[in-house]
């Protein structure tokens, strides 16, 4: 007369990467700022001389090493967490003709491991990937002192996959 059914997922975590995510600029097609100096700006990781270009006058973009690895990403560089999900169905047979269902979904829900990386935030999400919409991300396309929204401030970003509590309940009936 009464049954109970969980339902237990588990998805190990995917790979996720790309060597061409990050864009920047050609600083061959930039103008330089009328003042300033390349010691000191996070745009000149490796050093240069001359006067920093100003990006807003940039003409053409390129592809650029990861920002914050400092390589072109290698396919599935970075490891997503893995996710537990938890789900129950509890059923009661009121009469040989009468079922009352009632269905618990995502009772539990779990995101653990992963790789650690600045667009993590620490806190592991339910799966990362590519920025949504695919918004390029800043790279170096900004002058030192720009405010840089966290949408486009790292080449990755969290994908929202964490899903509410709900509850069903439903009274069967045969004919």
């Amino acid at each position: 007369k009464f049954s109970v059914t969980p339902l237990l997922t588990f998805i190990s975590g995917s790979r996720y990467g790309a060597p061409e995510q990050q864009i920047g600029v050609d600083p061959r097609t930039c103008a330089p700022r009328l003042t300033g100096s390349v010691v000191g700006d996070p745009r000149y990781k490796y050093g240069g001389t001359g006067l920093p270009y100003d990006a807003p006058s940039c003409v053409n973009t390129i592809v650029i090493p990861d920002q914050f690895t400092n390589v072109l990403d290698a396919p599935g560089a970075f490891l997503e967490p893995s996710f537990l999900n938890l789900n129950a169905q509890l059923s009661y047979d009121l009469t040989s003709r009468a079922t009352l269902r009632a269905t618990f979904a995502n009772i539990l829900q779990s995101c653990f491991g992963g790789s650690t990386e600045p667009w993590t935030g620490g806190k592991p999400q339910c799966g990362y990937d590519v920025v949504a919409g695919h918004i390029p991300p800043v790279g170096n396309i900004y002058n030192p002192g720009d405010t840089i929204q966290r949408l486009v401030q790292y080449p990755y970003g969290n994908i929202l996959t964490a899903t509410p509590f709900n509850m069903y309940v439903t009274l069967d009936f045969k004919l």
